[in-house]
Parts: structure tokens; sequence; C-alpha cells
């Protein structure tokens, strides 16, 4: 590897460089660097844009991870490298929405040394959203993978009794899973459940053991379809990137199942990344309502969340919390 490279490269990630060797689709030998959180984007483009690298290298930022992957082509092949310009730098700043339509993504968990690959599905019929990787799907999951103290005092998730909403693609499910925790991963959507499982399969089998096993069920909003899991009782619910739009009527079906599966003791982990900040405070007035909100410290979270916060929810108590969200909240 270059070793003015390298040392950009050590310079600008918040973690050490991992290297392996492989073949390119076209069979020629090269080394991938990457470098997960990368510290300030910015400084590290400029950097790089002034330095001399050779016309084989190529640099790309991939994913929400911001991570950054440097592939060094074998010298044989250098020339295959060079654009038409040749330019040796592509330096790509991913949007929210990056990797939408791939058919996989994957994400790396030190803590548990696993890597998840999921597939997705966003675009086919009748699936929606709850078919592709959203930011704050990503966000809780890595907070949850380092197992955070909450409220200030350790948490034992072993054995815990936790509920997903809207799961999607199943991320925050089987990192719960890994913790120990009994889970039942749900979503409104029947077409999302197949892929909800598969993935969910994929991790938690023989070569990925878990304590629970991972339960899925269709879950609406609003509707009776979550009495069986009240009367079991629910210890912890997760939620991620269930807020978007302006669809007033849904948040309030998504409040009344919050307060339907929540008792006095239910602790609400509830990770939201956002696009519409003054239509979505329109959403946490309902919410504050019939919670008391808190909200994990940003630095808590990795690298790169700034527009995702993490709140953390307690039920308010009955005398606080009678405000009706039918009646009042319809003039909202």
């Amino acid at each position: 590897m270059h070793s003015a490279v390298d040392s950009i490269l050590r310079a600008h990630s918040h973690v050490g460089l991992a290297t392996t060797a492989r073949r390119t689709p076209r069979g020629r030998d090269c080394a991938t660097r990457s470098i997960h959180s990368i510290k300030s984007p910015r400084k590290f483009a400029a950097q790089f844009r002034s330095s001399r690298v050779p016309a084989s290298w190529n640099f790309r930022f991939a994913g929400p991870l911001l991570c950054c992957t440097v592939m060094a082509l074998s010298a044989e092949d250098s020339s295959a490298a060079t654009t038409e310009s040749n330019t040796a730098l592509v330096l790509y700043t991913p949007s929210p929405h990056h990797g939408l339509h791939a058919r996989t993504v994957a994400y790396d968990f030190e803590a548990f040394n696993m890597t998840v690959s999921l597939e997705q599905r966003y675009g086919e019929e009748g699936v929606g959203v709850g078919g592709a990787m959203w930011p704050a799907g990503a966000v809780l999951a890595e907070y949850l993978s380092r197992r955070p103290q909450i409220d200030g005092a350790p948490f034992d998730w072993n054995d815990k009794r936790v509920c997903e909403l809207g799961a999607g693609l199943g991320l925050v499910s089987i990192i719960a899973a890994h913790l120990g925790a009994k889970v039942t991963a749900t979503d409104g959507v029947e077409k999302v459940l197949p892929v909800l499982r598969d993935n969910i399969a994929a991790h938690t089998s023989a070569e990925s053991p878990v304590r629970h096993a991972v339960r899925t069920m269709l879950l609406s909003w609003g509707e009776e379809s979550h009495h069986a899991m009240v009367e079991e009782g629910v210890d912890v619910i997760l939620a991620a990137d269930v807020v978007y739009g302006d669809k007033v009527h849904v948040w309030r079906k998504l409040i009344r199942t919050l307060d339907a599966l929540c008792s006095d003791t239910t602790l609400v982990l509830f990770a939201h990344f956002s696009r519409y900040p003054e239509r979505e405070a329109q959403f946490f007035r309902l919410l504050d309502k019939k919670f008391d909100r808190g909200q994990v410290d940003p630095s808590e979270l990795r690298p790169g969340s700034e527009r995702t916060s993490v709140y953390v929810l307690r039920k308010k108590p009955l005398a606080d919390g009678e405000a009706c969200l039918d009646s009042d909240d319809e003039r909202e």
C-alpha cells in the first residue's frame, strides 16, 4: 500500500485500517482497505485531492456507514483503473437513500464479530418502504450492539420481551436477539414479512446462534392485532424510522399502539432520522402527551449520525397522559 496514502487514511479515520486481498470480477488482483467513520469527510477529500496518488487507485465513499474503501489494483493492471480523464480519485458523499435499490446491504458489528447482510426488496409491488434499509435503523442497531447504559444504568437484555414496530428488513431485531432478548419483529405490511423472516433466519441460525428464536408477525398500528402481545407483556419496544411524510392519522395509530403495548415499566427506544422537522414536530407534540421523552446523548451515537436522534420513552402515569388522540388532536 502507498505509504503517503496510508498516512492520510490513518489521520482521518476513527478506527484502524483493515486490509483484505481479493480478485475483481475481471480476475484482477487487488487489495481493499476499509475505514469506518471518517472524522471529517470534507477535510479527508480535500487532502486527497491535493495529494499525488497512482492512477491505479480508486477511492469511494460507500453507503450510510460513511466508510471509505480504497482499492489498489495490481501493477500490471493499473492502466485498467485509469479513467478517460486520467483522474485517480473518485469521491462520493452518500445521500440518506444511497443503496436504496441495491439487492443487499451489509453492516459490520464489531461487538459480535459479525457482518449482517440484508436482502432488500424496495420497489417491488406491495412492499413499500419496509423493503429497504433506512438510516435510523442502522444507527439504533449499532448503538444497541455496544450494550449502552439506559437512563445511566447497565441494562440486561437477557430474556427481555422485546417488540420491534415497523421492523422492515429486521436489522434492529437481529441485534436485539444477539443481545439475548426474546424478540418479536412486527411490520404492518404483509408483503414485507417474507423478507423480514428470511433476513432474521439468515442471522439467527446455527451459524449465528441466539438465546431465543425470533418471532415475526403482522401488526397494523391502531388495530387489535397487538392484543396477544399485551397479554404476554412487553419489556422493551424498539422503533426506527417509523415517522415520515405528513400522515397525521398514521402517527396517531402508531401512538395508540405504543400506548397499548406499554405498561408502566416498558422501555421504548425510538430512533428518528429527521427529514421534515416542522412536520415531524407535530408528531412529537402528540407523542409527548402520552410519553415522557428523554434523548440519548448524540455523542453516544456513531459518527455521521447528526440527523438521527434516539429517544428513550416512558409511558406517563394515567393522570398525566389522559389526553385523547381522537378529539383534541384532530384540530392539530
